[in-house]
């Protein structure tokens, strides 16, 4: 360095300046994130179970709709089953959709409840020619 005429002599020199860490200060500080967290925990529970309780809401409300949705299915599928089982339908299905015809009246064979049970039941062929099989 050069010394200009007239200025004043340093005596002193810039040096980089430590810091000691209080200890006493830390462990305050630490207390005090301690407390908060501690008094912050609580919240945090309640608003977790809130969250939980509302996805609970959430999926019963789901099943209840598809438990709704699932009985009007049942529901409809009973009046199609039911539509499906009338003999008038299956009547007009069989003879205009497969070509069968009504039988006469020479065709038709009633069977009658066995009165005794000691009777064996007789079958026969509509003509009655074919004779008793037992």
């Amino acid at each position: 360095m050069q010394r200009t005429e007239g200025a004043p002599e340093r005596r002193w020199q810039n040096r980089a300046v430590h810091r000691e860490i209080d200890a006493r200060r830390v462990r305050q500080l630490w207390k005090l994130v301690v407390a908060l967290i501690v008094a912050a925990a609580p919240t945090a529970v309640y608003l977790i179970q809130q969250n939980e309780s509302v996805k609970i809401e959430y999926e019963l409300n789901d099943l209840q709709t598809e438990r709704e949705r699932l009985r009007e299915e049942r529901r409809q599928l009973g009046l199609e089953r039911s539509r499906l089982e009338s003999l008038g339908r299956i009547e007009a299905w069989a003879t205009r959709d497969q070509g069968l015809v009504r039988p006469g009246p020479q065709g038709v064979v009633m069977v009658r409840e066995a009165s005794t049970g000691s009777e064996e039941l007789v079958a026969s062929s509509p003509s009655g020619s074919a004779g008793a099989v037992r």
